[in-house]
């Protein structure tokens, strides 16, 4: 099924992307607060997987954003976010059964219950199906990449990740210590 409207599509993606990159960089902007968040989920992990977990999870979340923000690699970047929610979603409602006070989706930016953030990932995943179903979703392979610009297009979202991954990495004594 199309959307009919080509103003919706686009907007769409945007509001997809921007989650999360937004949720990215709130959870880069303090990596302590973000790890702490973790804690209270009693995840079966000692803390410095659990660290490496969120470190992870922050780059892929950037690649994810990036990548549906500039249009590339779109239909891996919505499925890999599709496969992302399907785990979330069964973790926020485990959270929302622990009446844990922040779910930890934005860091301490915006601090919520996981029972919304429950409802904002099913929200997500239906839109993650709608946008593949549309031709902006379409998987773009490198030979489809020209020039050089349109290659550093497609390197950006791996480059921020890894640089948000190296980032996390680097702060993992001052936040493990304390």
């Amino acid at each position: 099924m199309q959307l009919a409207n080509t103003v919706t599509v686009p907007l769409l993606r945007i509001a997809f992307g921007s989650v999360f990159f937004v949720a990215a960089l709130a959870k880069a902007y303090a990596w302590g607060d973000f790890y702490h968040q973790l804690l209270p989920y009693r995840l079966p992990f000692s803390p410095e997987l659990l660290y490496l977990g969120a470190c992870a999870l922050t780059a892929l979340e950037t690649w994810i954003g990036m990548a549906v923000l500039l249009r590339v690699e779109t239909g891996l970047a919505i499925r890999t976010a599709q496969v992302l929610l399907a785990f979330m979603i069964p973790l926020t409602i485990w959270g929302s059964l622990l009446d844990i006070p922040s779910c930890g989706c934005y860091g301490s930016l915006l601090v919520r219950k996981p029972w919304v953030a429950t409802i904002e990932d099913c929200v997500l995943l239906l839109l993650s199906f709608l946008l593949l179903q549309n031709a902006c979703a379409k998987v773009e392979s490198l030979s489809e990449h020209g020039d050089w610009t349109d290659r550093l297009k497609l390197a950006l979202p791996i480059i921020n990740a890894l640089a948000i991954f190296i980032y996390g990495l680097a702060s993992w004594q001052s936040v493990l210590n304390n």
